[in-house]
């Protein structure tokens, strides 16, 4: 494909077949590594998904893995034709600017002068307010695995003892027995 070290201004010029045909070809790769609660508060910003839809691709039950979560997220951007996945595109830059790399050939270029039509100021605080409690809550989630990790694990290793002392002293009984 000739989109090799595209600009930005080349990317909006593109059509919205060839978008997402860029974006498709390295689905796999996205939907495992993206977390769609980091790319929907700028999504709902550009209007390209509404609440509901944030709701539906966070949170449905349908969803057990972030990997369908994030191809679920794809298919509902391409709803919203070249906008969807214009905006797709931006939030990678901001949020996995590898990926946004390896869609275009290109290293992402932030023009923050850009935001100010996209995000006001109050709205753009609350999204960030919003990403870092999110983090807050996967590393509270994670410590609270770690924790009932470590007291399996004591409990494991308290079982492991004391088989080990009724293994001894029935190889003692065994021996008396023998003798």
């Amino acid at each position: 494909m000739a989109n090799d070290g595209a600009t930005d201004l080349e990317i909006n010029e593109l059509e919205e077949e060839e978008l997402w045909e860029m974006i498709e070809i390295h689905r796999c790769k996205i939907v495992h590594s993206l977390t769609p609660s980091r790319l929907t508060p700028f999504l709902r910003q550009a209007k390209v998904l509404d609440q509901l839809d944030e709701e539906e691709i966070l949170y449905s039950p349908r969803f057990t893995n972030t990997a369908m979560r994030t191809g679920f997220l794809l298919d509902r951007l391409t709803t919203c034709g070249k906008n969807g996945a214009i905006a797709f595109l931006e939030s990678l830059k901001l949020h996995k600017p590898e990926i946004y790399s390896l869609i275009t050939g290109k290293d992402p270029s932030l023009d923050l002068n850009s935001f100010s039509g996209l995000i006001e100021t109050s709205k753009l605080t609350e999204c960030l307010a919003k990403a870092v409690g999110s983090l807050q809550d996967e590393v509270l989630h994670e410590k609270c695995q770690k924790a009932s990790l470590l007291h399996q694990c004591r409990k494991m290793k308290e079982k492991i003892n004391l088989l080990e002392a009724k293994n001894k002293s029935l190889e003692e009984m065994e021996e008396e027995l023998h003798c």
